[in-house]
């Protein structure tokens, strides 16, 4: 109803608030007089809007207010095994039990990333250690082959037989063999070059 009549008057003599009418004096910003009876009715739906407003007012004051205590419990921790924060402020049963079981999923979370992050470095050090060993079985390999061919290690001499460049280099493949007035000239490929050999020996080699 109230509003009703505040619609009456902003239509037919304008809003006391929008005309900037003196309600205590009842004039209008005109200076004129006003009539007593809007002048009364006017007030009176002021009074009602003013008290209105600090009920508004003091419920928002109050929603902040509850709002920051609990911002500061939460940020103050919680003890879930009494369902208290730990400003001592009581946690409901309900938010306990769903503070419970999101403390249960982070610490699966947690566990689980512990757990891969210690399978990773299980497994980076089984790796290291076979890349390890492979090297050291390389390194032994490459020594004895190093005593037993002395100067022919990874050498290729004219005279040296296919079976000692084979043994004192990273190995010879066969590719062809040609048939000459000769004899038969058999071809091999190492990493480095191409070697012709007769009768088992090298008689000549040409670099890749």
């Amino acid at each position: 109803m109230n509003k009703l009549i505040v619609l009456f008057f902003v239509l037919v003599t304008g809003s006391a608030f929008a005309s900037g009418e003196d309600l205590v004096n009842c004039l209008h910003n005109n200076g004129n007089a006003m009539n007593p009876l809007d002048c009364e009715l006017q007030r009176k739906i002021a009074a009602e809007d003013k008290a209105k407003e600090d009920v508004y007012q003091k419920q928002r004051d109050a929603d902040e207010a509850a709002s920051k205590r609990r911002r500061a419990d939460y940020d103050s921790g919680a003890n879930l095994e009494t369902c208290h924060w730990n400003t001592g402020t009581e946690i409901g049963e309900k938010f306990c039990e769903k503070l419970r079981k999101d403390q249960q999923e982070k610490e699966r979370d947690a566990q689980h990333v512990r757990e891969t992050a210690e399978a990773e470095i299980k497994r980076q050090k089984e790796s290291d250690a076979i890349g390890r060993a492979f090297q050291l079985e390389q390194a032994r390999e490459l020594a004895a082959q190093k005593r037993k061919c002395g100067k022919d290690y990874r050498t290729i001499r004219i005279g040296m037989t296919i079976e000692r460049l084979d043994e004192c280099t990273a190995g010879a493949s066969y590719v062809n063999e040609t048939v000459t007035q000769d004899g038969v000239i058999e071809t091999y490929r190492t990493r480095s070059s191409y070697v012709n050999v007769k009768n088992g020996k090298i008689i000549s080699y040409t670099m890749r």
